[in-house]
């Protein structure tokens, strides 16, 4: 029997473009393993290609019956497992002796508010399927693995877990961090960079309204908004923006983000503070830091301490005047601003996926020692 060290398990397209945190974890993670120099395979594929789909697992399943992994790390969808193969080869690898690790994001399927424009009917089929799912885990999970402990206790799903540290990409890119610090020092109008949803408790609204009266009398902070163009279309019924001289719009994602970011002065993470939204952890917080740059963040529970305790932002009420009040503040102290830079460089390097993927690959094969 040939033994790998891998089987990495993921419910996307590894080759294809990633337009959101869904996408880009599991490919950062992917990459991260190999980086270690582990010998990985690798299963991947959207489920809605089902043929597709199945046919990989098949030719998965004929691998395994001449090879084993001293682990299984699987990053699964964040709706439901649709195909039934895909259940049945997690019992298969489980029966087989290789320990499970398994990245539970969040747990969305709990919280009415985050089922938008979803008939009831559909709802409670999800529930029951996500509930179906989380009962396969639990018996065929050696670990679960949460983007916080506040997901951890939230879950409490009765199996040993660990909360993983974030992923961060360390860019050879001195001289545009300097030109961020110097801007930060000296420029008139900085720039703020928001990219993520625009829908419901994400809160674009509220930070709309703080730069309304930010820049009441003249444009003191710009804002570069990177969103889905449906649900912009659908944001803009409710709130619009025509005459917003200091906002602009993009539809982009993967590498059309890299002249944003370099672009950008500040970013920000301005989500309402939900039930929900209070351990949500977004990616793109570590992709901010990832890009070198200082964060302004609504205060919620699981992304406020890493903020904070790192010295890489500022973390506010999630409210228009306080958001308005930060950003008054930061550019009336400017040096205060730039000092956030080395932070977020030490930040980035501490917590990079290589780290991430080490962590949870020495968790799944500790009974080895």
């Amino acid at each position: 029997m040939n033994t790998w060290d891998l089987i990495y398990i993921a419910f996307v397209d590894l080759d294809g473009p990633a337009s959101s945190g869904s996408g880009v974890r599991p490919k950062a993670m992917a990459r991260a393993f190999e980086d270690l120099g582990l010998k990985v395979k690798v299963l991947d594929g959207w489920p809605r290609d089902r043929n597709k789909r199945k046919a990989a697992i098949r030719d998965f399943e004929t691998w395994l019956e001449d090879h084993t992994a001293r682990a299984c790390y699987i990053e699964p969808p964040s709706g439901p497992l649709f195909l039934r193969a895909d259940r049945e080869l997690i019992r298969t690898i489980h029966d087989r002796g290789i320990p499970i690790g398994l990245f539970y994001r969040d747990l969305f399927w709990r919280f009415d508010d985050k089922f938008h424009g979803v008939g009831k009917w559909k709802i409670r089929l999800i529930r029951w399927m996500q509930a179906r799912d989380l009962r396969l885990f639990q018996q065929n999970v050696t670990r679960f693995f949460f983007p916080s402990p506040e997901v951890a206790r939230a879950a409490d799903f009765g199996v040993a877990w660990e909360a993983l540290p974030p992923g961060t990409v360390v860019f050879d890119d001195a001289a545009e961090v300097a030109a961020t610090r110097e801007r930060l020092l000296s420029a008139p109008v900085l720039n703020l960079l928001y990219v993520g949803g625009v829908l419901g408790d994400y809160g674009l609204s509220l930070l709309l309204d703080s730069l309304q009266f930010l820049n009441r009398t003249q444009t003191r902070l710009t804002l570069t908004l990177v969103c889905r163009e449906a649900e912009w279309q659908t944001f803009q019924e409710s709130y619009p923006t025509e005459d917003l001289s200091w906002l602009t719009v993009h539809h982009v994602s993967g590498d059309a983000l890299t002249p944003l970011y370099a672009a950008a002065d500040l970013c920000v993470i301005p989500r309402q503070a939900t039930p929900y939204m209070h351990f949500a952890v977004p990616v793109k917080l570590f992709e901010y830091v990832s890009h070198v740059k200082p964060i302004v963040a609504t205060r919620l529970e699981a992304t406020a301490p890493f903020i904070e305790q790192n010295g890489i932002g500022w973390t506010v009420d999630d409210n228009p005047k306080a958001l308005s009040d930060a950003f008054d503040a930061i550019l009336n102290d400017r040096a205060a601003a730039a000092e956030k830079l080395s932070a977020l460089v030490l930040t980035r390097a501490d917590n990079t996926w290589e780290q991430r993927a080490a962590a949870a690959f020495a968790a799944l094969t500790r009974s080895e020692r």
